[in-house]
């Protein structure tokens, strides 16, 4: 059980640099929080949606991921809205930490941030963790998410360097068919994935079909790719490296 650290009502973090540090420490506990920001990011909601998620960020560029249970529809906000929350922070190590909101107002609307352009060797997990990033990479496979079954995840590579994407199925559709091809993705950059993952991977996140353009199609024939070599003593590097063989 997580024991409260909050002695009253006015000892709440209140502010995204707070709500991080105390976050970063995996000490069983929780305290209140009431905090202003800008949306960079909310989650769809539908009529059958137990959470959203939304990303605030402050003007130091410091962002947190604020969970919203039983959300609204009608009075959710958009990107680039400033907000105020108030809810419950909670971190330990048995769990993700979580940000709980149990009140939310708009405080203004704004227009959506600019999206981040980079190559995949320029993301850098701690700098762009929980921002909206677009990059370019080949499909060097596709195959479906072992744990969540709604998911598929894309290995986009350029170069040496390989970002997992996660492919929710339900919209974005099921993209076996683009192995070999080069695209354009725009989406959620986390340095790990949330949930019941103990140990996890950075990670893109598209969020809309529009979110995934294809640059170069993929080849007609899927078997079009150079023989595997008969090399010895390769490193993992070096197998991730080779790109796809037949």
């Amino acid at each position: 059980v997580c024991a409260p650290v909050a002695s009253n009502a006015d000892d709440r973090l209140r502010s995204l640099e707070e709500v991080s540090v105390f976050l970063a420490d995996t000490t069983p506990r929780q305290i209140g929080f009431e905090l202003t920001g800008r949306v960079i990011y909310v989650s769809p909601v539908t009529d059958k949606s137990e959470t959203a998620e939304a990303i605030l960020a402050n003007d130091a560029g410091v962002r947190a991921s604020i969970t919203i249970w039983h959300p609204d529809a009608a009075a959710m906000p958009s990107a680039g809205d400033t907000i105020h929350v108030v809810g419950k922070a909670i971190a330990g190590k048995s769990r993700a930490p979580l940000l709980i909101t149990r009140e939310m107002s708009v405080l203004e609307r704004g227009a959506a941030p600019e999206i981040l352009s980079a190559e995949l060797s320029e993301i850098d997990p701690r700098k762009h963790h929980l921002s909206i990033v677009r990059t370019t990479g080949t499909v060097l496979d596709v195959f479906p998410d072992e744990i969540d079954r709604r998911f598929q995840i894309l290995l986009l590579k350029d170069d040496d360097v390989i970002l997992p994407v996660s492919i929710q199925l339900d919209p974005l559709g099921d993209c076996r068919h683009l192995v070999g091809a080069t695209l354009r993705i725009t989406g959620v950059y986390r340095r790990a994935i949330n949930g019941v993952r103990r140990f996890s991977w950075p990670n893109l996140q598209p969020r809309t079909p529009e979110d995934i353009e294809i640059i170069v199609p993929p080849p007609a024939d899927r078997f079009d790719a150079p023989d595997l070599e008969c090399e010895f003593y390769l490193t993992p590097a070096d197998v991730a490296a080779l790109d796809r063989r037949k």
